[in-house]
């Protein structure tokens, strides 16, 4: 009898002290809580960390030195982002308003040490396509560019958490988000389009690929060569042709601050750039393109350089692309330079533009 009351006056004791530990725990808690609500005036902030649960998984695969299957422990490693999305079909049906949590495709694709062909070692990866496929067989393309050298305000994203944005007032009954629950793993977002084509849910592998151009029509890679284009000459399919600049459409732009990704700041202040749209050019000299397309553009010396037509004639900011004539009043040396001006890097700019070849949708 004795040792029964010793044995319970134990288990009295420790439930106790985990008892007091526990509300110890809360209080710390809720002081915690308090103090970090305090800094926001007592509003409760919707923007909460959420972490890649585990399980998720992908490949990087193709023109990669090294195949790297990407874990939600490589996951955690990367800096992640919240973003908001407005989302519409191609049909043009509103499905409403999200908020994401993943990572930036940039930081997974700076992490890949992308492999050039043998038959021309100098090529970067601006020349690449950027493929996702989801685990039901599904596809969506990029460039290489568009992802990693594009400004990361609305990047690409591969996210993980999706939360509805409620309105403030009846959001119990707001029915204007038509998504409902969880992710099922990760899920490709694209929230600077104005529509969900490229979009992607479950994605499970990333594949780098060289498109099939006509490098025989396309001036030899030479680093460094000093050169001038006095013409465009376009390309598609067998068919080749002198483009007709006509009367097109000029802009300017005013504050042209250009870093390269490899040598950094390149002026001491930002330059005035004044050129033809791009967009309105492609259109004529390629009457059958659409916003599927991607387009190769070379200069005289062979740098190259792969855009998308969605990034073109999909984007709101489709104006960014300009073929420069000047800089600061200057004419330029090289010809006609291609300027993308809503990129973070200035690598995807092509001087002295002499080859614009058209490549159909690689998806079709």
């Amino acid at each position: 009898m004795k040792r029964a009351t010793e044995s319970r006056k134990t288990w009295i004791w420790m439930a106790g002290v985990v008892a007091l530990a526990l509300l110890a725990f809360l209080a710390w808690d809720l002081a915690t809580y308090g103090r970090y609500i305090d800094a926001f005036s007592g509003a409760t902030p919707s923007a909460l960390y959420y972490p890649p649960p585990d399980g998720l998984e992908f490949l990087v695969d193709g023109r990669v030195e090294r195949t790297w299957k990407v874990k939600s422990r490589s996951l955690r490693l990367l800096a992640p982002v919240r973003v908001r999305t407005r989302e519409v079909t191609p049909g043009g049906l509103v499905m409403g308003s999200y908020a994401y949590t993943g990572v930036p495709v940039m930081h997974v694709l700076a992490g890949v040490d992308p492999r050039p062909l043998d038959i021309d070692p100098d090529d970067r990866p601006l020349d690449m396509l950027v493929v996702f496929t989801s685990r039901a067989g599904k596809r969506s393309c990029f460039t290489y560019g568009e992802l990693v050298l594009a400004d990361d305000a609305l990047p690409v994203t591969l996210a993980w958490k999706r939360e509805p944005v409620l309105p403030e007032n009846d959001a119990e009954t707001y029915r204007g988000n038509l998504i409902t629950g969880e992710l099922s793993g990760l899920r490709l977002i694209c929230p600077r389009e104005v529509d969900t084509a490229r979009y992607l849910d479950d994605v499970v592998r990333v594949t780098l690929q060289v498109p099939l151009i006509p490098r025989e029509k396309l001036p030899p890679v030479r680093k460094q060569f000093a050169c001038c284009s006095n013409q465009i000459i376009c390309i598609e399919k067998e068919e080749s042709r002198v483009a007709d600049m006509g009367d097109a459409l000029r802009r300017t732009w005013p504050a042209w601050f250009r870093i390269g990704h490899g040598m950094g700041i390149r002026a001491s202040r930002p330059g005035q750039a004044e050129g033809l749209l791009l967009a309105p050019l492609l259109k004529r000299w390629f009457p059958q393109c659409s916003a599927d397309d991607f387009f190769l553009i070379s200069g005289c010396d062979g740098y190259r350089v792969l855009f998308s037509g969605r990034e073109i004639f999909a984007d709101p900011r489709g104006d960014r692309f300009l073929l420069v004539e000047k800089v600061d009043g200057s004419s330029l040396e090289n010809g006609l330079m291609l300027g993308v001006f809503g990129d973070f890097y200035i690598d995807r700019c092509v001087r002295g533009v002499s080859h614009i070849v058209r490549l159909p949708g690689p998806l079709r």
